[in-house]
């Protein structure tokens, strides 16, 4: 997963704030996968 740091330069210069980004997204991708999939299979059993 690569972020934009050259154009727009939303993302954050210190590596310490980027492994903090990275552990939120990691942590947080799996979650709204499963989601995803929960409200996919209940949408299709109805």
């Amino acid at each position: 997963m690569t972020m934009p740091s050259g154009r727009g330069g939303w993302a954050p210069k210190s590596p310490r704030a980027r492994r903090i980004l990275a552990i939120c997204v990691w942590t947080a991708a799996p979650i709204v996968a499963a989601f995803i999939v929960w409200t996919a299979v209940v949408g299709g059993l109805r």
